[in-house]
């Protein structure tokens, strides 16, 4: 091997200089860590990363996912709980459309007793408060068609403040 000066003032120095294996292996050392110039480089790499904790980026990079994965599950309840509700006041509109008729049925007045009865008439009447069921206030109306032949029996449910029946049978 040839020395230079250069490498004689290293060498006196204290330097030796690398074997040929020496110096592959620095290079394949070196290769993998190549210098990137850049704002994410700045940040994720140039410090020194300490295993007791996390960085700023990374906890607001957590944050952002758990918001975005979060967020629609709470939609999804909300959605749920009121089609909960809704099944809920109409199972009971139902169920109080049954009962009252088949207090007509049970009845077992003849269609001419029928016709005579008032029509519309309100459970519970109008003067008094509403019958309360599951937590809702609920009204009945019974409309007998006195005209019609087969005679016509309809019974419609409200919810106390609504215009609209939730069920008619």
């Amino acid at each position: 091997m040839i020395q230079t000066d250069a490498m004689n003032n290293n060498i006196e120095k204290g330097f030796t200089p690398l074997k040929n294996s020496e110096k592959t292996e620095w290079k394949k050392k070196r290769k993998g860590k190549k210098f990137v110039k850049g704002f994410f480089h700045s940040i994720f790499l140039l410090k020194k990363r300490s295993s007791t904790g996390f960085t700023f980026v990374e906890i607001l990079v957590a944050m952002t996912l758990i918001a975005v994965i979060f967020i629609p599950l709470m939609k999804m309840f909300t959605v749920a709980m009121e089609s909960i509700n809704d099944a809920k006041v109409n199972t009971t509109a139902v169920s109080i459309a049954r009962e009252h008729m088949e207090k007509i049925k049970n009845f077992n007045l003849p269609e001419d007793r029928l016709r005579a009865l008032k029509s519309p008439e309100y459970f519970p009447p109008l003067d008094k408060p509403p019958a309360e069921i599951n937590d809702t206030k609920w009204r009945v109306e019974r409309i007998i068609d006195k005209d019609s032949d087969p005679l016509k029996v309809e019974i419609r449910v409200f919810e106390d403040d609504g215009a609209e029946p939730i069920y008619t049978l």
